[in-house]
């Protein structure tokens, strides 16, 4: 395997993101627990076994109207969009946009191809968008990612960021027992 080459995304890329296969398995979970008393409400986050591994497959493709949306955020040129590319197909790639009311930078996407993992693409588009955030004088640069996908929330970890949220309706009102929980990740660029 060649070393992947990390550029800037165009708009003939949008039809080629499908080349990435991001599907991802996982052997554990961040089990969502919920605890209530009264008006006070807190989640437990708990690292537990899966007793069959939980294989995301290629359901998680992007579909038209992601790509379509995806085809707008780079029109508008405000963000960061990077692809990286190897042996003659992209095998990653990550958006971020600003966010100006609240002086953060959202990163929309990161996919990297299954193949490409644990080579540093992943760090270095990562890095990229810190360091881009962090030109711009934003306070903080987030991102959202699943309960099920344990191998992400160790690698945002990894690099510095912080679990700051957990929204247990954010893809369907079932997400709690569908085991598959939006938790929110920030990396702190200002103390502001």
């Amino acid at each position: 395997m060649s070393e992947p080459r990390i550029r800037e995304m165009t708009l003939k890329d949008v039809p080629r993101l499908g080349e990435i296969n991001p599907t991802f398995t996982s052997e554990s979970i961040l089990e969502a627990k919920r605890i209530e008393e009264g008006l006070g409400v807190t989640w437990q986050l708990r690292e537990t076994p899966l007793a069959q591994s939980f294989d995301k497959g290629r359901g998680y493709d992007l579909s038209a109207r992601e790509l379509e949306e995806i085809k707008q955020r780079l029109k508008r040129r405000q963000g960061l969009h990077l692809v990286a590319e190897a042996e003659g197909r992209l095998v990653a790639f990550l958006e971020v946009e600003p966010q100006e009311w609240n002086r953060t930078a959202w990163v929309w996407n990161i996919f990297v191809d299954r193949d490409y993992r644990r080579r540093g693409v992943g760090r270095s588009l990562m890095e990229r968008a810190i360091a881009w955030a962090k030109e711009r004088g934003y306070r903080a640069l987030c991102l959202e990612t699943q309960t099920n996908n344990i191998n992400a929330c160790r690698f945002y970890q990894h690099l510095g960021f912080r679990l700051t949220g957990i929204r247990e309706d954010f893809y369907t009102n079932a997400d709690m027992a569908r085991g598959e929980v939006a938790i929110f990740w920030s990396y702190p660029l200002d103390q502001g």
